[in-house]
């Protein structure tokens, strides 16, 4: 499969998971559609911020406001693991662990 045609394939199951979240009425599938987000971020790890660049404002919005607007606690859960897994993301890709070393070169 093409780079392109898989950032379209996950294009696309974003703007599903965001049209579920928004509009589903039962709680349960609101709870595996947050959760299939998380699992989505995790899956792309340092890669997230370049292949969903394009929604990732979007996903962001949408799991803040579901964190102060939904009313099933554990969707609530759901969405703040997910934005969690999101800031560790940021923060990797803000903050580089950097790797301390030091050449020592031993004159004959």
């Amino acid at each position: 499969m093409h780079q392109l045609s898989k950032l379209s394939v996950l294009n696309q199951v974003t703007e599903c998971l965001t049209g579920i979240v928004k509009t589903e009425r039962e709680p349960e599938v609101r709870r595996a559609a947050v959760h299939v987000i998380t699992l989505l971020l995790r899956g792309l790890s340092e890669k997230t911020l370049q292949i969903l660049d394009e929604v990732l404002r979007d996903l962001y919005r949408l799991l803040k406001y579901v964190i102060q607007t939904d009313e099933d606690e554990m969707v609530v859960v759901h969405a703040q693991i997910a934005l969690d897994e999101l800031d560790h993301i940021v923060r990797r890709f803000l903050f580089p662990e950097e790797k301390l070393q030091k050449k020592i070169v031993i004159l004959p």
